[in-house]
């Protein structure tokens, strides 16, 4: 019982470097691919914010990412403000027009191993989505530490469930692998800009978007090939 504490950070550091050692291409999601068709992955438990004008396509986007997630096995939740994916393939829906989801029909779909949930928040008004939002997330976080899965946190519209006024500390998405979804990064909480590991831009505003997002968190901006 004495080297207990010794023991447990043992084996986290045999986690990170088995996690090392697996190829990306095992354990990560596809996001598209280079100008010359070399195919772009996003590692595991890493959060990919994507970033669009209206009708830019972001739920197409996602719901391409979702049909990879089924293919790779990996499984998802998905919190869904305005409906847009009551019939994604693949999944069950909690909630729906009328309808308001509740957290215990959630968490009862979320429990049972190999399915993938939409929750459908369109019946509820925005602080009823922020609560229900803020309930979810510690059960979803520690089910994935338990088990593993959901694999991804799928956020669409972001600034219903995390909207710019919300306080998270810095890092609450860590050690999980999430999806979030917004028009523009200045709608969400501050804290979770941070955390972001890659950005994926769409529509007319994409390079204006991948500017200021790169200004805002002071990282380099990437050259952009020519048009």
């Amino acid at each position: 019982q004495d080297h207990g504490r010794g023991v447990c950070e043992l084996i986290d550091l045999l986690l990170q470097k088995d996690a090392a050692l697996v190829p990306v291409e095992r354990i990560g999601l596809q996001l598209g691919q280079t100008d010359d068709a070399r195919p772009i992955w996003l590692p595991a438990e890493s959060v990919l914010l994507v970033l669009g004008n209206s009708g830019s396509g972001k739920s197409n986007y996602v719901t391409w990412l979702t049909e990879r997630m089924i293919h790779a096995r990996q499984g998802f939740c998905v919190i869904d403000p305005e409906g847009d994916y009551l019939s994604l393939a693949g999944a069950v829906t909690v909630g729906g027009l009328t309808v308001p989801p509740t957290t215990e029909d959630s968490l009862h779909h979320l429990l049972q191993a190999r399915l993938n949930v939409v929750v459908s928040t369109l019946a509820l008004d925005p602080a009823q989505r922020v609560q229900l939002f803020g309930e979810l997330l510690p059960f979803i976080q520690r089910l994935r530490g338990t088990s593993g899965r959901p694999a991804w946190l799928i956020v669409d519209e972001a600034h219903y469930m995390l909207p710019h006024c919300s306080v998270w500390p810095q890092g609450f998405l860590a050690d999980m692998g999430a999806v979030i979804v917004a028009l523009d990064f200045d709608q969400v909480c501050p804290a979770l800009l941070e955390g972001v590991d890659v950005l994926v831009t769409l529509g007319s505003t994409a390079r204006e978007l991948v500017h200021r997002f790169a200004t805002r968190t002071q990282r380099k901006v990437p050259i952009f090939p020519a048009s």
